[in-house]
């Protein structure tokens, strides 16, 4: 029996071993500084620890390998891999670290682009520009009519339903999305009908971002 109960906790320890929870801090030159499993790192492209290769650098990005394929994160972004997630599931978590003005910045991906907004749980929904939409490939018509209070004053809003996104490589489906007329949104906020399909969490400055299994 101890001989088993020595094997199964082995099988745990060894599964736990198998997550990699990584953020990008900053970037210095061609180096990035990253947080691995709460280690900080600084790391040029080719070099590789704990289960992630460094493929390249920008001055507000860094692409890594892990889970057998390439990702991109930008600065203060996060991915955590885990083997029951799985390299085509695209994962459950996100982990952000906030900009030095304390705002949460995370990208959301519609038709294969990419983009980056805002996390901001006050707003009802994912919103956005009409021409950002237009760039998405979203097609407004038909979509119910809405009125938002913005920095530039009351604008009209043009409510619609996009079948598939992803935040950061959590898939979600069905999202309600919020298109302002004009250019009134020059920054895309990631409101709650994106937010609401997680558990949020704080932890030492970061948000941890767990997808809600329904």
């Amino acid at each position: 029996m101890k001989r088993r109960l020595a094997a199964l906790l082995t099988l745990l320890l060894a599964g736990q071993a198998l997550a990699t929870e990584v953020t990008l801090i900053a970037v210095m030159g061609n180096k990035g500084i990253f947080s691995i499993n709460g280690q900080r790192k600084t790391l040029s492209p080719g070099q590789s620890v704990d289960g992630l290769r460094v493929q390249s650098i920008s001055s507000d990005a860094a692409t890594i390998v892990i889970d057998g394929s390439s990702k991109t994160l930008l600065l203060g972004q996060g991915y955590v891999s885990t083997a029951s997630s799985g390299s085509g599931s695209g994962g459950n978590t996100l982990t952000l670290s906030p900009d030095p003005s304390g705002h949460y910045w995370t990208t959301f991906s519609i038709n294969g682009r990419s983009v980056r907004g805002l996390v901001d749980t006050g707003a009802t929904t994912l919103a956005m520009s009409a021409s950002l939409a237009a760039q998405l490939g979203l097609n407004t018509k038909g979509g119910r009519a809405g009125r938002a209070q913005t920095a530039n004053g009351v604008v009209s809003m043009a409510i619609i339903k996009v079948p598939e996104l992803r935040l950061g490589d959590v898939p979600l489906y069905d999202v309600t999305v919020a298109v302002a007329e004009g250019n009134a949104l020059d920054t895309p906020l990631i409101g709650m009908s994106v937010l609401n399909r997680f558990h949020i969490k704080s932890d030492n400055g970061m948000m941890l971002l767990t997808k809600k299994n329904f």
